[in-house]
């Protein structure tokens, strides 16, 4: 469902990010190997960072 969360959000042009730090969360991505294919990070403000970050790396920036 990650995954499809995930590729549906790029599709939809929508920013995504996912945000945990608990091991039902962790342990299948990681045994998975999907580490990378989620945008994954420990903290909600880690990821509210990073998605502030996305229009930057894309060129969209309108600051």
């Amino acid at each position: 469902m990650l995954l499809d969360a995930t590729a549906d959000a790029l599709i939809a042009g929508v920013p995504f990010a996912i945000c945990g730090q608990c091991r039902p969360l962790l342990r299948p991505i990681d045994v998975l190997g999907l580490n990378h294919a989620p945008p994954l990070h420990r903290s909600t403000a880690e990821a509210l960072a990073w998605l502030a970050f996305l229009p930057r790396l894309s060129g969209q920036d309108i600051r």
